[in-house]
């Protein structure tokens, strides 16, 4: 801003002697005002556009996408919570409240083995 405040002092000397020998010599001379002006747009822009690139998400309305995600949120508990009622009802088991069984540090490598074993048969000997 200081810069382009200063800047027409800067370009006076330049413009001075630009109408001489002309038609419009003695006229006023609107260069200056227009160069000015179209520095001005040029920077100014290019200084919001670093400024929004810098801190995108408080110039961006996400009130909207944060109440629609609360509401989405809110309605797939109600729907799990539902669908874990009817699954008791029904006699089954809610997949996400099965017995927690403790698990061994092997436990996932035998069942890696067992996936093998049923891929190459049960001759495989894997170790």
């Amino acid at each position: 801003m200081i810069w382009l405040t200063l800047l027409p002092l800067a370009l006076v000397r330049a413009y001075d002697g630009f109408s001489t020998d002309t038609w419009w010599a003695g006229k006023p001379e609107p260069n200056l005002t227009i160069s000015m002006l179209f520095l001005s747009v040029v920077f100014l822009s290019i200084e919001d556009i670093s400024v929004q690139l810098e801190e995108p998400f408080s110039v961006l309305p996400l009130d909207l996408h944060t109440k629609w995600l609360k509401k989405d949120f809110v309605q797939m508990k109600r729907t799990s919570k539902l669908v874990d009622g009817l699954a008791t009802d029904m006699g089954q088991r809610p997949q996400h409240q099965e017995e927690s069984i403790p698990k061994k540090k092997g436990n996932k490598r035998s069942r890696f083995r067992k996936l093998i074993r049923q891929e190459h048969g049960d001759s495989a000997n894997v170790n």
